[in-house]
């Protein structure tokens, strides 16, 4: 049912063509959450084809048959999976254990190399089964119970006389965090999947549906952040010229003025000097 939503795109005029060919899909697919396998998180389907915008995306069909817990929980249960390291392939075992990170790399990129993501995959959660209103608050409970997978960190800046990060300036970083995107089954049906269907859950994204590639494109990023604090030293290297220029013309004027009452003082004292000398006694020689 997922992939074929996502395939044939919208059924509205004007909308998106669909993403991929039924060859870019696998579905039922299973990713081991131990080296034992016996516990594992299943993906309802994935999807894989770079030439999309998206080289990896797994999706989840939620049809409202459960508590909103338990999708939550598979939410976690996707960060379990992209969080597992193991040695990389083709490694011998050295019979020690690893530490930390250390000489391992990500599971889930042994399964999937070379997609180019600089992050960990996408979720998509496809809800259907329920009225609107109903699907609607689903996607919110299901958000607000699994924010510790997917909520960027906050990096606050109170460098400017800020006491609140929504006074100041902050990014999110989203590293080791769930891009989650969460959609209706009619929304996808009607849109497809590059119209705007899909709910990011993340802070500070507001509340209307985007396109899936806009989507999943992170938001109030590091990158942007370094930008405006460039922006912000270049406007107060500016304004500290500009106040260095004002005070050499403030003292400039200042020697001028001072210069100008010295001269004055000076002509004020030799006319003086000649008053006095006029008004000295003459000598009959000087008569």
């Amino acid at each position: 049912m997922a992939p074929t939503a996502f395939i044939r795109g919208g059924r509205l005029p004007g909308s998106p063509a669909g993403m991929g060919v039924l060859e870019s899909w696998r579905t039922e697919v299973p990713h081991a959450l131990t080296s034992s396998g016996r516990r594992n998180v299943r993906a309802d389907a994935v999807f894989q084809d770079k030439t999309a915008g998206v080289p990896l995306l797994m999706v989840e069909v939620d049809r409202a048959t459960e508590s909103a817990h338990v999708l939550a929980d598979k939410v976690g249960a996707s960060a379990d999976f992209y969080a597992r390291r193991v040695r990389p392939p083709g490694q011998p075992s050295t019979g020690r254990s690893t530490i930390g990170d250390l000489n391992t790399v990500p599971f889930w990129e042994t399964l999937y190399p070379r997609t180019g993501l600089p992050g960990w995959p996408p979720l998509a959660i496809v809800l259907t089964g329920a009225g609107p209103t109903a699907l609607d608050n689903r996607m919110r409970s299901v958000g607000q119970l699994s924010r510790e997978f997917w909520a960027g960190t906050e990096h606050a800046d109170y460098s400017y006389g800020a006491t609140d990060a929504d006074d100041g300036d902050f990014y999110l970083d989203f590293t080791a965090k769930v891009p989650l995107v969460m959609t209706t089954l009619d929304r996808l049906q009607q849109h497809g999947p590059m119209g705007p269907v899909w709910f990011r859950v993340a802070q500070h994204r507001g509340g209307e549906p985007e396109p899936l590639l806009q989507a999943l494109t992170d938001t109030h990023t590091a990158a942007e952040y370094r930008q405006r604090r460039k922006q912000r030293q270049r406007a107060a290297e500016a304004a500290e010229a500009e106040r260095q220029r004002r005070k050499a013309a403030e003292q400039q004027q200042l020697d001028e003025e001072r210069k100008r009452a010295e001269w004055f003082r000076s002509r004020k004292r030799k006319v003086k000097k000649l008053a006095r000398q006029w008004d000295e006694p003459k000598t009959a020689d000087e008569r």
